[in-house]
């Protein structure tokens, strides 16, 4: 069997890391080849280094010779699988209605705001919706997203929901790493810097804990937080945390810094499928999150999940695992990343794709 992935990037977001990881933990005997729309990136050595050709084509500059490039390649698939609405469009066109070939879309949006999405890709999306019917299968990683593109208008055939997988090596309690070198309770939160991820909210929750006596360090990871950032750092000394934060930046030693944190605490107001869930709860940390997405969904009453934007309740869900028995504690984070491994891992998630994809395989 044949699949030609086509993906926008290689580069480190959510849906390229989870192709990279389908294609490292593949367990059948595929011929794959990656169509991209941008050169090299993040993945792109690592997936060339399996055998994998990636094939670079600029569609902002689709010229003749681009688009016989692109038949060509998609000539000898099988399936065509599609990564987000661009590339859902370009399967659809190339794939589906001009070679006849079985296709699969990967939906990766959880939510269709008009006013939240580029006015392109909102186009896209909708022209796809209506095409929707024609195409062999529609994964999105997340119920919500499900839901959401159904409501949008988007075909119910052959939509599944597929959500991302964890490798439980990388994220692994026992390695011995993460030593933590304080007994100062540890707060962790690693997200990017957009008001989705309401900051606020998780600052003025570290505040109330502050009132209320409780001594902690809150570690925050992620894109532009860091003390460039004149708007996060006015936000902390309006809470009063300069003392208790801790900004990190971009990191590449996250399981290190997991190991070495006591609660995992997410302040988001939307999310889809929040790996950063699932990774916490592999390296055995206790979650404090807001419902958003399908984080309710991941966590499965191992942790604690509150409403979006409310400090007091993020701080009273805080306060309220630090009172937990520390046995039962010990284990719920055991029952945690169990979980993950049942429900979640990386190993699980590639087997529900190629099982998909055999059916289409072998239908018709």
């Amino acid at each position: 069997m044949k699949i030609v992935h086509i993906i926008p990037s290689l580069n480190s977001g959510g849906a390229e890391t989870m192709l990279y990881k389908l294609l490292k933990f593949r367990q059948s005997e595929m011929d794959i080849e990656i169509i991209t729309f941008i050169s090299d990136g993040f993945y792109a050595n690592e997936i060339r280094e399996m055998n994998i050709s990636v094939h670079e084509i600029n569609i902002k500059k689709l010229r003749i010779k681009s688009v016989f490039k692109i038949i060509n390649i998609l000539k000898g698939a099988d399936i065509v699988q599609s990564w987000m609405y661009h590339s859902d469009l370009i399967a659809l066109i190339f794939g589906k209605l001009l070679l006849k070939k079985k296709v699969v879309w990967g939906i990766r949006r959880s939510y269709l705001a008009k006013e939240k999405m580029n006015k392109r890709t909102y186009f896209i999306a909708k022209v796809c919706s209506f095409f929707s019917g024609y195409v062999d299968g529609i994964v999105s990683c997340t119920e919500v997203g499900k839901i959401n593109h159904l409501n949008f208008g988007y075909h119910n055939k052959c939509f599944l929901v597929i959500p991302n997988g964890f490798d439980l090596e990388q994220f692994n309690p026992d390695s011995g790493f993460g030593i933590k070198e304080t007994e100062l309770l540890r707060l962790l939160n690693i997200s990017r810097w957009e008001p989705l991820k309401d900051h606020n909210t998780l600052l003025a929750a570290a505040n109330i804990l502050k009132t209320n006596g409780i001594k902690f360090e809150l570690l925050l990871v992620g894109k532009n937080i860091d003390y460039k950032n004149k708007v996060l750092i006015n936000l902390i000394s309006y809470y009063g945390l300069e003392n208790e934060v801790k900004l990190l930046g971009v990191r590449k030693d996250i399981p290190d810094i997991m190991y070495s944190s006591d609660i995992y605490v997410s302040s988001s107001i939307s999310e889809g499928f929040p790996n950063v869930i699932g990774e916490a709860m592999s390296s055995e940390l206790y979650c404090v999150a807001t419902n958003a997405g399908d984080t309710e969904l991941i966590i499965g009453g191992l942790g604690t999940v509150v409403p979006v934007c409310s400090p007091e309740k993020l701080a009273d869900g805080i306060q309220k695992a630090l009172n937990i028995d520390k046995t039962k504690l010990m284990e719920i984070k055991t029952q945690a990343r169990k979980r993950i491994e049942e429900e979640f891992s990386i190993q699980r998630i590639v087997k529900e794709y190629e099982t998909m994809y055999k059916k289409i395989y072998q239908i018709g």
